[in-house]
């Protein structure tokens, strides 16, 4: 059994098409374009996470140690990175799902994340992702998107995708899973959930 953390972006459609765009914009945008079809270009996402609120942290010193080996740093997340491009049947907006599954990091990062479990209630950590930079151009990295997550409770988590009404018409049936998602969420929870049937279940983060 896990859990998702659900994160969404709005990429503007001009990103990266001005004559004078930034690089990075140009960078992410080919990444956004290409990414499904090559490899190499997709395991150029990198994750730079930090606890905000470490200091506080009721943590042990092996965990305090590992957090911050890798405190605010950029890091790569390939291996545990999967990414889907699709177009939604209904409104005809095109997405990119990218997938990152925690069971795929090392032992020691695995470790590391369950002795943190217990005390996420706790926790106000931040996430950003970047491009790899190869050339003289691409440099320095830019920060591309970002979020802050605040005493998150994993103990609150319910089933997803919601159960469906028995009429099959793609609306959330009344129960404990609709009290997630207002009716403003219902089109995006749906697509979501087909990404994620696709994917095979839990354990993303």
């Amino acid at each position: 059994e896990g859990g998702s953390l659900v994160m969404y972006f709005r990429v503007p459609p001009d990103l990266g098409l001005a004559e004078h765009a930034p690089v990075a914009a140009q960078l992410l945008r080919r990444w956004l374009l290409e990414c499904t079809e090559d490899e190499a270009l997709r395991d150029r996402l990198k994750m730079i996470a930090r606890l905000d609120n470490l200091d506080e942290a009721p943590l042990n010193a092996f965990v305090k140690r590992n957090v911050r080996k890798y405190e605010g740093k950029p890091f790569m997340c390939r291996p545990a990175l999967d990414v889907w491009r699709d177009t939604d049947a209904h409104s005809g907006v095109s997405y990119l799902e990218i997938d990152i599954d925690t069971h795929r990091y090392s032992y020691i990062v695995k470790k590391t994340m369950t002795a943190m479990s217990a005390q996420f209630p706790q926790f106000r950590f931040s996430m950003g992702w970047t491009i790899e930079g190869r050339t003289p151009e691409e440099l320095p990295e830019q920060l591309l998107g970002c979020a802050t997550v605040n005493k998150f409770d994993w103990t609150m988590l319910k089933p997803f995708p919601p159960p469906m009404s028995p009429a099959g018409t793609g609306r959330f049936a009344a129960g404990d899973a609709a009290d997630c998602y207002s009716s403003s969420e219902e089109e995006e929870a749906a697509m979501a959930g087909r990404a994620h049937r696709r994917s095979g279940g839990g354990g993303r983060a």
